[in-house]
C-alpha cells in the first residue's frame, strides 16, 4: 500500500474545489520540481554576480592590474560555464560558506593591492615634487651667483622706495643661496613690511574710533585692545584700554544688579492678575469686611532700592455698600512693607 503524507495537497477534478492527499510518488515529483526551480534561481544569481565581479575586475585591471586580478578570480567560480570547467577539473565542489570566505579573502587582497598602488603613486608624486623644488632652487642659485650685484642692488632700491613687499619677495627667492647679506636684507624687508602694515591698520582703527560714541564701551575696548597689540609702546592706548575695560565691568555689574532686582520685584506680584501679595494682606487687615475684597488693578514704580505699589480694589464699607478704593505704599526689593503713602 502507498504511504500517505500529511503535507502538500493535490487539487481535485473541479479545479481545486476538492483536495486530496498526495501519494509518495506525487510528493517526489513535487520536490523535484521545487529543486529544479531552486537550481534555476541559483544559476541566475551566479550569472548576475559573476558578470558583476567580472566587469568590476576588468575596470580595475586597466588602472591597477594587481588589484583587478583577485576580483576577476571571484567571477571564475560564479559564472556557470567557468565554474563547471573548474569543478570538472578539480572534481570537487565548493560549499556556500567556502565561496563566501574565498570571495571575502580575494576582496581584502584586492583592497590591499589597491592601497599599495596608491601609496607607491603618492610616494612617486612626492619625490617628483621634491625633485622639481630642488631643480628650481639649483637654477635660482645659479642665477643669483651669476647676477649677485644686480640682485642686491635691486633689493636695496626696493627698500629705498619703501616697496617692502617687493624687497621681501625678491630676497626670499634667492635666500638659500645668498648668504648672510641676503638674509639680513630679507629680515629687514619683512620687519619694515610688518611695521608698515601695522601703521596702516592703526590709522584705520583711529579713524573708526572717532565715529564710535564713548558710551559704546565694549566696541571701544576691543579696538583699543587691538591697538595695544599693534603698538605696545603707546601709553595712551594702554590707558584707554584700562578705562574702557573698567567701564565694561561696571556695565556688566549694573546689568547683573538690574536683572536680580527685576527678579525680586517680579516675585512680589501674582503672575495671574498682577496683585501684590503682601500689600493685599495689609489692605485686608484694615477693611471692615476682608471677605468682600475684590482686586481690580495693581501697578508699581521702580525707585531703585524700593518700589511704590498702587492697588485699586473693591470692598464693603461700614454701611455694607460695595465701593471702589485705592491704596499706595512703599516696599523694599524683598517685598517687605516700608511706608503707607495714600
Amino acid at each position: 500500500m502507498a504511504k500517505v503524507f500529511n503535507g502538500p495537497y493535490k487539487a481535485g477534478p473541479a479545479g481545486g474545489a476538492k483536495k486530496t492527499l498526495l501519494t509518495d510518488i506525487d510528493y517526489e515529483a513535487y520536490n523535484a520540481q521545487k529543486e529544479s526551480e531552486k537550481d534555476i534561481l541559483s544559476e541566475r544569481r551566479h550569472w548576475f554576480f559573476g558578470c558583476l565581479f567580472l566587469l568590476i575586475g576588468t575596470f580595475i585591471l586597466f588602472s591597477v592590474p594587481l588589484a583587478g586580478i583577485p576580483i576577476i578570480l571571484i567571477s571564475t567560480f560564479l559564472l556557470p560555464p567557468i565554474r563547471s570547467l573548474v569543478y570538472s577539473a578539480a572534481r570537487k565542489d565548493v560549499s556556500a560558506k567556502g565561496k563566501v570566505l574565498l570571495s571575502a579573502t580575494l576582496i581584502v587582497l584586492s583592497g590591499f593591492m589597491y592601497k599599495q598602488h596608491d601609496d607607491r603613486q603618492a610616494e612617486q608624486q612626492l619625490a617628483e615634487q621634491v625633485r622639481q623644488v630642488e631643480e628650481i632652487r639649483h637654477q635660482e642659485a645659479e642665477y643669483f651667483n651669476a647676477n649677485r650685484e644686480q640682485i642686491i642692488a635691486s633689493i636695496n632700491q626696493h627698500l629705498l622706495s619703501k616697496s617692502y613687499e617687493a624687497a621681501a619677495a625678491e630676497s626670499g627667492k634667492y635666500l638659500s643661496a645668498g648668504g648672510e647679506e641676503l638674509k639680513s636684507l630679507n629680515l629687514q624687508a619683512k620687519q619694515l613690511l610688518v611695521q608698515t602694515q601695522n601703521n596702516e591698520e592703526i590709522s584705520k582703527i583711529l579713524a573708526e574710533l572717532k565715529a564710535i560714541p564713548v558710551k559704546e564701551y565694549e566696541k571701544n575696548r576691543l579696538l583699543y585692545l587691538r591697538l595695544v597689540d599693534l603698538d605696545p609702546s603707546k601709553k595712551r592706548y594702554a590707558e584707554k584700554l584700562k578705562f574702557y575695560t573698567k567701564k565694561v565691568e561696571e556695565q556688566e555689574e549694573r546689568i547683573a544688579a538690574d536683572t536680580e532686582r527685576a527678579i525680586k520685584i517680579k516675585k512680589q506680584f501674582s503672575p495671574i492678575d498682577g496683585r501684590h501679595y503682601n500689600f493685599e494682606r495689609l489692605i485686608k487687615t484694615e477693611m471692615n469686611d476682608p471677605s468682600s475684597y475684590e482686586h481690580v488693578e495693581t501697578g508699581y514704580w521702580n525707585r531703585g532700592d524700593h518700589i511704590v505699589v498702587k492697588t485699586i480694589f473693591r470692598g464693603k464699607n461700614s454701611y455694607g455698600a460695595l465701593v471702589k478704593d485705592s491704596a499706595t505704599a512703599k516696599f523694599n526689593l524683598d517685598g517687605e512693607f516700608l511706608q503707607l503713602l495714600e
